[in-house]
């Protein structure tokens, strides 16, 4: 029983000393706002590569890389349908569905919007405007296979023709 006693007490005495179990409970942690946040480090690129940009320098920052070919237009089509269509409506004349709840959404087949860039259009359907959200979360070659395929909406089909003139919410942008 001796022996038994002495082992027990040799594996006690060291967990006892050891501070690992009192600190469990308790760990070493960063409060939010404790320290500035952590910088990208220079030369980095952003997870979709892509540099910083926002509405008032799209034109510098970014160019659409996808040329408007058929299967452009097919995906920026049906990426339309399921995230545009819903406020812009299916030819962009801004009568989808949601405008019984939201009545300002702009129409998009104007030619004020045709005449926009399509880093701006990119710009937009990234980072939003006004009521409507950011679409970061749609890929990025498919948000530029949207600006293509709404570049095929036909600016006479805006709310009341070509001019853009009778848009309603800020001018027709999308």
């Amino acid at each position: 029983m001796s022996l038994r006693r002495e082992l027990l007490m040799a594996l006690a005495l060291p967990l006892a000393a050891c501070e690992w179990f009192s600190t469990m409970s308790d760990p070493p942690s960063i409060e939010p706002h404790e320290r500035a946040p952590l910088l990208a480090a220079e030369h980095s690129v952003p997870l979709d590569g892509l540099p910083d940009y926002d509405l008032t320098n799209a034109d510098d920052r970014v160019s659409n890389p996808q040329p408007s070919s058929p299967s452009s237009l097919e995906a920026g089509r049906a990426y339309y349908d399921t995230f545009c269509a819903v406020c812009h409506g299916a030819s962009g004349r801004g009568d989808g569905p949601l405008t019984r709840r939201f009545p300002a959404i702009p129409a998009i087949a104007t030619a004020q919007v045709a005449g926009y860039t399509d880093p701006y259009v990119f710009a937009l359907i990234s980072k939003g405007r006004g009521l409507m959200p950011e679409y970061s979360r749609i890929p990025v070659s498919a948000r530029w296979d949207i600006v293509n395929y709404v570049r095929t909406l036909s600016p006479g089909a805006g709310a009341t023709g070509a001019s853009g003139a009778g848009t309603t919410g800020d001018g027709g942008a999308p």
